[in-house]
């Protein structure tokens, strides 16, 4: 975010910087949770998803990350199990 930041902050971008902040923001949280969930980290997970949905509530469409945020509320294992157990 700082070198986002760094980038925006320059005279030639100021209007792009209004247009698209949101959807850079929430493209990066997106991969920070993603990141956190595959490492077993489901706060942290948790945090970047809602940050996420701050900036596009849209992403709760996408049943693949609504379903990993969901997942970091009861945690890895629970999450993996259960997975395998509706395939199955």
């Amino acid at each position: 975010f700082e070198m986002l930041k760094l980038a925006f902050d320059r005279p030639e971008f100021k209007i792009l910087k209004e247009r698209y902040r949101k959807e850079i923001e929430a493209a990066h949280f997106l991969v920070y949770a993603e990141n956190y969930f595959g490492a077993d980290m489901t706060a942290d997970a948790r945090r970047c998803y809602l940050e996420l949905y701050k900036r596009s509530p849209s992403s709760l469409l996408n049943l693949n990350v609504l379903r990993r945020f969901l997942g970091s509320f009861v945690g890895k294992s629970f999450y993996n199990w259960l997975k395998g157990f509706l395939k199955n």
